[in-house]
């Protein structure tokens, strides 16, 4: 209603619509307020508490997949791999083998999606779990969807934003030319 108002050249305030609206249909205004999107609170303990591991496949078309996994309390990405692919569970355990050889230890958890690329990294962790020793009631390993896995999620929209986009445009154009087939993929 807001915008509405702006574009018939009213200068208003938003709060004002909005008290408005509350007073002339205040049933209205409850049921939107009841299917309006409610976001749910984040809460992590630490560093390397919980890793949260995704796939992006926005450039698969173009023989381009993407793997990340970002630490959910410090945001610090622990890799982000660009390759031939990016569902090899070899490949995807792979990049956790490396990280973890590079930091010297482990995260408590891990958060992905069900798909098969994550199966390697689940057994790894779990096993380096109980070799550690660390016997809390907290599981090594976490499945879930992959929009439920908000930090990696949130990643890949800035990703798309900054930089995948003007890449996915790109690939796009030149095989609208028809200088890209996906043949040699």
């Amino acid at each position: 209603m807001h915008l509405k108002c702006i574009q018939e050249g009213f200068v208003v305030r938003q709060e004002t619509i909005r008290r408005l609206l509350k007073s002339i249909d205040p049933v209205g205004v409850e049921i939107r307020t009841r299917r309006r999107l409610r976001r749910r609170q984040y809460n992590n303990k630490g560093p390397n508490y919980l890793w949260h591991v995704d796939s992006y496949d926005k450039l698969k078309p173009f023989g381009i997949g993407i793997n990340g996994c970002i630490d959910g309390f410090s945001r610090h990405i622990m890799w982000m791999k660009a390759g031939r692919t990016n569902n090899n569970p070899r490949v995807i355990g792979g990049y956790f083998v490396d990280t973890i050889q590079k930091i010297g230890g482990i995260p408590l958890t891990i958060r992905a999606d069900m798909g098969t690329e994550n199966r390697h990294i689940e057994q790894m962790q779990v096993f380096f779990r109980r070799d550690t020793g660390i016997n809390i009631h907290r599981p090594a390993f976490l499945y879930g969807k992959s929009t439920a896995n908000q930090k990696i999620e949130c990643w890949w929209g800035i990703l798309r934003k900054h930089n995948a986009e003007f890449w996915m445009n790109l690939f796009k154009k030149i095989q609208d030319d028809g200088y890209f087939n996906g043949s040699y993929l």
